[in-house]
């Protein structure tokens, strides 16, 4: 029986508290300070592909932000600056790794695209970084959708990758997402010419939708050393896809906090992903006034997503454990040997 209005903690109570593990690895964190911001960047200028919800988001606020989403439980959390051609790179690294290490965390490094093998490796050791976490923002000289993925990961990134052992976590560009060839064939050459690189395709190469995972996923299932981040992905049937295509132990339980904070959820309507959310934002759907939309956090709605897929696939909460903690923390450990 439905009431009329549930309670974020209400819902957390009722639909997820049981069906989560005691112990969570949030694989997808961004935290960043205004001190690491150029001029020339507000909240009212982040659009749809870059959609961020505040100024600032520092590790205190992210670790309060835990906190509150899963109350009772243990997080550890994987977390990397804010990927915006205005941070100023090195001290927005200096920040995560830092703040990694206060909070016993771990953290992956911006990779500045001119750096050579020798010199990632060095920021890689004076860091305790377990990876790198590269974007297309910073391909400057071309626009999001013609970029490719071996325009933001360069050949030295992957040589020290393959070397260490590091993480390599993937925002895919391009209109098509993961359903795009060339894409594909890059993340394909990448992890056999790499075998030793995680590569972690964030947002399950962003299928808000299903259609880039009803594309990609398949041909890319036999690829050992490619996984996939649930970071915002709040379709039953793109998790379904994924229980079905790629083994359970290289799906990695994501938030990518602070947006998964903000209240809301991720629609989609004639193939393309929206934003829908209680609080106006340039980059969202939302009803004014009277009309104001009550929803709970972007987070749960990615977690009703996955128990939704689970009961349809008839999987455990004890089959899905790994997903939430062990498959993270097996990585991290393997990169810090």
């Amino acid at each position: 029986m439905f009431c009329c209005k549930k309670t974020d903690l209400d819902i957390w109570n009722g639909e997820l508290k049981d069906f989560v593990p005691d112990t969570i690895f949030d694989f997808h964190c961004h935290i960043w300070l205004c001190d690491h911001m150029r001029g020339g960047w507000s909240i009212e200028s982040s659009s749809p592909s870059l959609p961020f919800t505040c100024a600032e988001f520092p590790v205190e606020r992210l670790t309060g932000a835990e906190s509150i989403l899963f109350p009772g439980k243990r997080v550890t959390m994987l977390m990397f600056g804010l990927p915006r051609k205005e941070v100023d790179i090195a001290r927005n690294n200096e920040y995560v790794s830092s703040s990694s290490r206060k909070v016993n965390g771990y953290g992956l490094m911006i990779p500045p695209l001119d750096a050579s093998s020798d010199e990632l490796d060095a920021m890689i050791s004076r860091g305790s970084f377990v990876g790198f976490k590269p974007y297309w923002t910073f391909v400057t000289w071309k626009e999001q959708n013609e970029v490719r993925i071996d325009d933001m990961v360069t050949e030295a990134q992957l040589e020290v990758a393959n070397a260490r052992k590091l993480i390599i976590l993937l925002h895919i560009p391009r209109e098509l997402r993961l359903a795009d060839p060339d894409n594909l064939d890059s993340i394909k050459r990448m992890a056999r010419r790499y075998p030793n690189a995680r590569l972690v395709i964030a947002h399950v190469g962003r299928s808000y939708c299903t259609w880039p995972a009803k594309e990609g996923l398949g041909q890319l299932k036999d690829l050992e050393n490619v996984y996939f981040d649930t970071a915002m992905v709040q379709n039953p049937v793109v998790y379904q896809l994924l229980f079905r295509k790629v083994s359970l132990e290289r799906i990695l339980f994501g938030t990518d906090l602070p947006i998964a904070w903000e209240k809301g959820r991720v629609v989609c309507v004639n193939e393309r992903n929206l934003f829908v959310t209680a609080k106006p934002y340039p980059w969202s759907l939302s009803a004014p006034g009277e009309k104001a939309l009550e929803c709970t956090y972007f987070a749960y709605e990615s977690l009703r997503a996955i128990k939704e897929a689970a009961e349809l696939e008839d999987l455990s909460p004890t089959q899905l454990k790994p997903i939430f903690y062990d498959n993270a923390k097996r990585i991290v450990e393997d990169v810090a040997k």
